[in-house]
């Protein structure tokens, strides 16, 4: 069961459309999909409340457990931010983020947008 409530979440987004799914194979995957099947539009964020078949960085694969969240985010393009950069800018912000509203003193980011 969500201990958040849709709804509001889609509201909190706002201009990010919300695509949530309980299990994924892949939120990058998918978000391929969708964009492939023209059903996604930027920006977007792709949600999974439990991911079988996630991809790291050199081939590794990955799953996320119970309680975890798996996030892809799908942004318009803009040519001032290198593709390559946006990663890491949203690592580094979500880290800024999650340490400004939260009392967690040792919250770390993992190469190069894992929290």
């Amino acid at each position: 069961m969500n201990r958040f409530r849709l709804d509001d979440l889609r509201k909190r987004l706002k201009p990010f459309r919300l695509y949530f799914y309980p299990r994924l194979r892949s939120t990058n995957d998918h978000a391929a999909t969708l964009r492939r099947d023209g059903r996604l539009y930027c920006p977007a964020v792709v949600v999974a409340g439990h991911q079988i078949s996630g991809r790291g960085r050199g081939g590794n694969t990955w799953w996320s457990g119970t309680g975890s969240l798996t996030v892809t985010f799908a942004l318009p393009t803009d040519e001032r931010i290198p593709a390559h950069q946006v990663p890491l800018i949203a690592g580094v912000a979500l880290h800024r983020a999650i340490s400004g509203l939260t009392s967690i003193s040792d919250l770390k980011l993992k190469w190069p947008n894992d929290i």
